[in-house]
């Protein structure tokens, strides 16, 4: 079963797909936050055969939901309504910031190469989450 992570924002929408086995999660894209966002994944859950979504849980440094909680809330109803899939919440506390180090580090490293080399820290924040729960849900 493939899994599609998201990682909401109020401007932009990170999407990652993992593997068929449910095992590798990878960047796929990045998408408006608009009213066609909901359509737009939609499609590729249907595309990709989806059968769980993941949406990064958004809290404060004390643990507390933060403000933009309510939009991830209500944009999970929707995502439910939409795509009459399972919708889990998980953690996705400093996904955004790890996305960012990487970047700037591997763009060091491309840069040192003369090789430019752009990704996308919205999706990248969504893969780490993704890979998050992956990891955090395995059998052991």
């Amino acid at each position: 079963m493939r899994l599609l992570g998201i990682d909401y924002g109020t401007r932009r929408i990170g999407v990652a797909l993992s593997d068929e086995g449910a095992r590798l999660a990878f960047p796929h894209a990045t998408i408006a936050s608009d009213k066609k966002s909901i359509a737009e994944i939609k499609a590729i859950v249907d595309r990709y055969d989806v059968g769980k979504i993941i949406v990064g849980e958004s809290k404060d440094f004390k643990m507390k939901d933060n403000r933009l909680m309510e939009d991830v809330t209500f944009f999970v109803e929707e995502l439910k309504t939409q795509t009459k899939l399972p919708v889990e919440l998980h953690p996705e506390f400093m996904t955004s910031m790890q996305a960012s180090k990487t970047h700037f580090q591997m763009s060091e490293r491309y840069k040192d190469r003369g090789i430019q080399k752009a990704t996308n820290l919205d999706a990248q924040a969504a893969t780490i989450m993704l890979q998050h729960y992956i990891d955090s849900t395995k059998q052991k």
